[in-house]
């Protein structure tokens, strides 16, 4: 099913149409495998991710209808984006605010070809073994937390803007100053020898 179809119908608001979309996204095993994997390796279990996963679809339609996917990527983008969104929210009612930040999970398609070329926080970041990562996140506040733990969990500026009641501008500088704090904690710390650098 092509992207045009799905958003069409989904958001016609017709029950055939709707169910077939729904039936595609059920079908979409790497996509299911996406969401079950995050779901999993974030505190989850399967029962967990296929609530989630059938929860984020309810979301997803009424974004569709409310005009607030504005098609800057595809459906299933940002189906993903309101997986991990929802699936953040229910760790924050859990109690659970850590969040596993693998390499899979985070931006890193421009320096992958070269991984010296990784910036010290984000190899930090990159590696999931290295508990120090949390206890820095913890140093550096909630709000530069909260941002980098967005950040890390791929989401767009607008992702992290809507988060914060913010403007996107200002969810891309509060990104940057966190990036650099978080940077300088790195380096006070001495944690940039560790990473071998």
């Amino acid at each position: 099913m092509k992207d045009d179809s799905i958003y069409s119908a989904l958001r016609s608001g017709d029950l055939k149409k709707r169910t077939e979309a729904f039936a595609y996204f059920f079908s979409e095993e790497k996509l299911r495998n996406t969401v079950i994997s995050h779901v999993m390796k974030n505190g989850g279990n399967r029962q967990d991710a296929e609530d989630l996963f059938t929860d984020s679809l309810i979301i997803l339609e009424q974004s569709i209808k409310d005009g607030k996917f504005k098609r800057e990527s595809l459906v299933s983008t940002y189906f993903i984006g309101i997986c991990k969104r929802k699936w953040l929210g229910v760790l924050r009612q859990r109690g659970k605010s850590k969040i596993d930040l693998r390499p899979d999970l985070l931006d890193f398609e421009k320096h992958k070809s070269n991984d010296d070329a990784i910036p010290a926080d984000l190899r930090l970041i990159k590696d999931d073994r290295n508990n120090k990562l949390h206890q820095l996140l913890d140093e550096i506040g909630e709000r530069c937390k909260k941002v980098l733990m967005s950040y890390g969990l791929n989401f767009s500026n607008k992702e992290i803007a809507k988060e914060l009641d913010i403007s996107p501008e200002a969810a891309k500088q509060a990104v940057k100053n966190c990036r650099n704090k978080l940077r300088k904690l790195i380096i006070e710390k001495g944690v940039l020898e560790q990473l071998k650098l």
